[in-house]
């Protein structure tokens, strides 16, 4: 086993967070993480969201699930590539196209309803 120092992080407060911070370190080479949070009428409901991650373009297939239970925000931990998401609030379906993940990177995917 190895360990890997992680320097020169800074955290910084950003107003979509809402008083709330999660810092995610890959240890894994070739993953990153996508931290997706739904649009802020999906929360004001008392009905769950669902969203899955698929290889871009491969919607149809098998997919990624998020990991965890938390109802304000859903986290995948994923290859590092190109990945297509679909987000469900009862019948409304809302698609994200071609969003990258990079290695040992987090990328923050705020869905927005238009």
């Amino acid at each position: 086993m190895t360990v890997e120092w992680a320097t020169h992080l800074s955290v910084l407060r950003y107003p979509d967070e809402g008083g709330r911070h999660i810092e995610i370190l890959n240890m894994q080479p070739g993953f990153g993480a996508l931290l997706v949070q739904p649009p802020p009428t999906w929360l004001e409901t008392d009905r769950d969201w669902r969203v899955s991650a698929f290889l871009h373009g491969g919607a149809g297939r098998a997919g990624f699930e998020p990991t965890g239970d938390n109802t304000d925000q859903k986290l995948f931990i994923l290859p590092a590539g190109r990945y297509d998401l679909i987000a469900r609030l009862g019948a409304t379906e809302l698609p994200v196209i071609d969003i990258e993940v990079p290695a040992q990177r987090t990328r923050l995917r705020l869905l927005d309803i238009r």
